[in-house]
């Protein structure tokens, strides 16, 4: 039988009554240790239950973790890779602004600065690198340049121009031509700096330093010096 609260006191009550028989003391001392293993055992399946639901709820919310993670690595993979392809095709059409921009306007800007008809300016020199003969290991390449007459209109065209690159240019393109171009030791240089956009305060810049400036509107190069400029002959 079940032990319940109201039989402890009896049995409290009857372990005062020298009446009490052995046999029952013991009887209800048993009853009470069988039903303190009972609810322990109950207790015991009830903690059981509670952790397997906390393990079975902890082993979904990291499958479902892990497949958010996955799903978002996924993503990113993707995003990744349609990046890496947008720069590679932009830095290929910036690569070639030259060649789409530059050099078909070379003619033209020549004949607009110097006043050198059309038809005595040849064709325009895109890419040109050359090495030092007594040294190979030194070289200049030169975005584009043309020429008329003894003049040579020398390029270089950046997408984002700078003040350090307007510096480069002169120190190492204007200033070395000759020397590695000697075919051209006699000529006048004039030198041009090109890019997509230029600031107003790059074009004061680059002004001070006798160089013609270009930026590309409605599709061609056009002049941005004040109307009184005139280019350094370098």
């Amino acid at each position: 039988m079940a032990v319940t609260i109201k039989d402890i006191r009896a049995l409290r009550g009857e372990l005062g009554d020298t009446n009490v028989s052995l046999a029952d003391t013991r009887e209800l001392l048993y009853e009470l240790i069988k039903h303190s293993d009972q609810e322990r055992e109950k207790s015991s399946q009830k903690f059981d239950r509670e952790l397997e639901k906390s393990r079975q709820k902890f082993d979904r919310d990291i499958k479902e973790s892990r497949q958010e993670f996955d799903r978002v690595h996924f993503i990113a993979v993707a995003d990744r890779k349609r990046m890496n392809d947008f720069q590679e095709k932009l830095s290929h059409k910036l690569g070639t602004l030259v060649e789409d921009f530059v050099a078909p306007d070379m003619r033209r800007i020549l004949h607009l600065v110097s006043g050198c008809p059309m038809e005595d300016i040849p064709d325009v020199y895109v890419r040109q690198r050359r090495r030092l003969p007594h040294d190979k290991g030194q070289h200049l390449e030169i975005d584009a340049y043309v020429e008329c007459d003894d003049l040579v209109l020398i390029n270089e065209t950046k997408e984002s121009m700078t003040v350090d690159y307007i510096d480069h240019f002169i120190k190492n393109q204007l200033t070395r031509f000759r020397e590695f171009f000697p075919e051209y030791r006699e000529y006048k240089l004039w030198g041009c700096v090109s890019s997509f956009r230029m600031e107003a305060s790059l074009v004061k810049y680059a002004n001070r330093q006798g160089l013609i400036t270009l930026a590309l509107s409605d599709g061609l190069m056009q002049i941005q010096d004040t109307p009184d400029f005139k280019p350094k002959i370098f």
